[in-house]
């Protein structure tokens, strides 16, 4: 249950406002779930026409032709954690895993391996 207001970022209200976004919201979690947004019959085309997403474009999306909105923001931060490592081992990436790697197979590009016969 939500306790406190939530705050978003200005650009994210500015195409079609808080209306909108609350009406998505409250149909994605109805608490019936067949009155659903994309269980009333269409599927998950009925969650594309909603009022949030218009002028989206589904097609670039789909096509891999959409920017993440913070690309420069990550880029530059990871450029700052690299410089400041000092030749260190990345601060960023994760140690390579060594628990159990039963648990991932089927996944063989986790571990540059094929799976076991």
């Amino acid at each position: 249950m939500l306790t406190k207001s939530v705050s978003l970022a200005p650009y994210l209200l500015g195409r079609v406002g808080w209306q909108s976004l609350r009406e998505l919201l409250n149909d994605l979690m109805h608490p019936v779930a067949h009155r659903r947004l994309g269980a009333r019959g269409t599927g998950p085309k009925e969650v594309r026409h909603a009022k949030w997403f218009a002028g989206f474009t589904w097609e670039k999306l789909e096509a891999g032709k959409v920017d993440a909105p913070h690309v420069k923001q990550a880029m530059d931060a990871i450029i700052a954690t690299q410089k400041s490592s000092n030749g260190k081992k990345s601060a960023i990436l994760p140690d390579e895993y060594k628990g159990d790697t039963q648990w991932y197979y089927g996944f063989s590009s986790f571990f540059n391996q094929p799976p076991p016969n």
